[in-house]
């Protein structure tokens, strides 16, 4: 059985004996929809000693809406927003297959962290067909936005040149300790965003 365009099956019987007569009036096959899903991730580091090994995984979800009889294609590859590839990322492109009865799969697109404060970076996953109708499906949706977080927190100075250290980014309360000379000094955090991301002292 093969999808043909305009979203039809074909269906080809073989029979060891000669066949007679066929009612198809109540065959039907559902033809699923295929659509893809954001992702998100924080950078990580990079390796100066291995620049070009992947600091996190950008993992998209890929979806049919229903399962099939039949293996279902299409095919992916990434795109620059405001990302760039082989900066902030691995071009990843490829075929992706579902077997009969799967309704998802993953797409891994390798990312490249550093250890600049930047904003958050986007890329786009898209999925095609390659010119034609995909195998098995339709795609209904052929985009979708995969984010590369910031995990980059700049340090603060005091005064005389004495040193803060620089809290890793976590969610909830964080408690620190401080000792030396800046205890009789008033201090201020710098927030950015939702992140108490370095002391100066005032």
């Amino acid at each position: 059985m093969d999808v043909q365009s305009g979203g039809f099956y074909r269906l080809t019987l073989n029979a060891e004996e000669p066949i007679t007569a066929a009612d198809f009036a109540n065959f039907q096959i559902a033809i699923p929809e295929i659509s893809v899903e954001n992702a998100s991730v924080r950078e990580g580091d990079r390796d100066p000693d291995n620049p070009d090994r992947p600091t996190a995984n950008l993992e998209f979800t890929v979806l049919l809406s229903e399962p099939t009889v039949v293996p279902v294609t299409v095919n992916y590859e990434t795109a620059d927003q405001s990302a760039t590839v082989g900066r902030d990322y691995q071009l990843t492109a490829d075929t992706l297959v579902f077997a009969p009865g799967e309704t998802e799969k993953t797409v891994t697109v390798p990312v490249l962290g550093d250890e600049e404060v930047e904003s958050e970076e986007t890329l786009l996953l898209l999925l095609s067909s390659g010119g034609g109708p995909a195998a098995g499906g339709i795609i209904i949706d052929n985009e979708a936005t995969g984010t590369i977080a910031n995990d980059d927190l700049p340090s603060g100075r005091g005064r005389a040149g004495n040193r803060f250290p620089t809290l890793p980014y976590k969610t909830g309360l964080v408690t620190f300790t401080t000792s030396g000379s800046c205890l009789c000094c008033p201090f201020t955090w710098v927030v950015y965003g939702s992140v108490a991301s370095s002391c100066f002292v005032s």
